[in-house]
């Protein structure tokens, strides 16, 4: 897996997450703060919290991706047809039978409660547990959308890689098998 970007010099390689593409996957970030908060989701997030996820699909502003595995879609479940209901960031972890369904607030905003009740119908095929999880760039724009963050999701900020902010009361990291109960 290699990148190529405008913006950060050379392509480079992808350290921590050996297997996290298919091979001979390549993919080319701006220098948007969108795509920036994507190749740190990549680089930094799934290195330490994946359990070696490999990922299903990058999304773009341009409702293009940037990447998609369509076998791996398919072997889930995922219908990737809508990208209006599709998220920023989907990855699967065989070790822990989770699917990762990120959104990055630069795009819609944080998981809220609908979101989260619309994601859950998306990835209901998988049989996987889901966590969701909404990606900031910054602690500036955590704070801008922190309102509205739906409860049972969990929070990631890239200026802070080693930690989580979990969203809910009862439980730490991972997905939830009951539905949400939203108030």
């Amino acid at each position: 897996m290699t990148f190529s970007s405008q913006g950060f010099g050379k392509g480079s390689r992808l350290k921590s997450s050996k297997g996290a593409f298919s091979e001979d996957s390549h993919l080319s970030f701006s220098k948007s703060s969108c795509d920036v908060l994507y190749r740190k989701i990549i680089e930094q997030f799934f290195p330490r919290f994946g359990y070696d996820a490999r990922v299903v699909r990058v999304g773009s502003k341009a409702k293009i991706p940037l990447y998609e595995d369509a076998t791996l879609a398919d072997q889930l479940g995922l219908d990737l047809s809508n990208s209006n209901s599709t998220p920023d960031i989907i990855a699967f972890s065989a070790a822990k039978n989770w699917l990762f369904v990120i959104e990055t607030a630069h795009n819609a905003g944080p998981i809220s409660n609908e979101r989260r009740l619309e994601l859950t119908k998306f990835a209901e095929k998988s049989g996987a547990g889901v966590v969701f999880i909404t990606a900031f760039l910054n602690l500036t724009a955590f704070r801008k959308f922190a309102a509205n963050i739906g409860w049972h999701t969990d929070v990631w900020i890239a200026t802070e890689p080693d930690h989580m902010i979990h969203w809910n009361g009862d439980r730490f990291y991972g997905p939830r098998h009951e539905p949400p109960q939203i108030t």
